[in-house]
């Protein structure tokens, strides 16, 4: 039974040195997300799937503004974070020639962040996600009949003649007033 014992207590011993081996072989990576509870999300779930797989991760997910966030990358204070092509395209690339009509279409933006990332900045766009963050404004279905607001454009000419309106701004949920 003592045998026994030491053998199993043995392998344990050996299994976890050869976990804590390999998870020192594979290094420690830095992953960083924005503020926001999205970036949030995301951020978590890089480190989740990292350590996962075995790495060791330096948690620094919330630690800022895009900005923020961007210039610790470009700095090497960190490995890793989610970001938005439409986010790159408007914000980190100032002065380079940005085809027309690319932040309109997923595929071309991530082709045309990826490459000008690379060639400027040496940094790796991975896969793009599946996913689609479009941002809409949502009203009542009896105020669109009413007002005919179909669009982006007949909520702004609603707004030019409405007296008042009141939106919900999500990232902070505080109420916006709309002279």
């Amino acid at each position: 039974m003592k045998k026994r014992f030491y053998i199993a207590f043995a392998t344990a011993i050996a299994l976890a040195l050869i976990g804590l081996a390999l998870a020192q072989s594979k290094g420690t990576i830095t992953v960083d997300s924005k503020l926001d509870a999205e970036g949030r999300l995301l951020g978590s779930m890089i480190r989740l799937s990292l350590e996962q797989a075995g790495f060791t991760v330096n948690d620094k997910t919330a630690t800022g503004s895009t900005l923020i966030t961007r210039k610790a990358l470009t700095e090497g204070q960190i490995d890793i974070y989610p970001e938005y092509t439409g986010t790159a395209i408007n914000n980190f690339f100032k002065g380079e020639t940005i085809p027309e009509g690319t932040s309109k279409n997923a595929e071309k933006s991530y082709r045309t962040v990826k490459a000008l990332d690379k060639k400027l900045n040496n940094i790796v766009w991975l896969a793009r996600a599946p996913a689609n963050n479009t941002w809409a404004i949502a009203t009542t279905k009896t105020l669109s009949q009413k007002e005919g607001i179909k669009s982006l454009e007949d909520f702004a000419k609603y707004l030019q003649k409405a007296a008042r309106s009141k939106l919900l701004d999500h990232r902070n949920l505080s109420n916006v007033t709309m002279p």
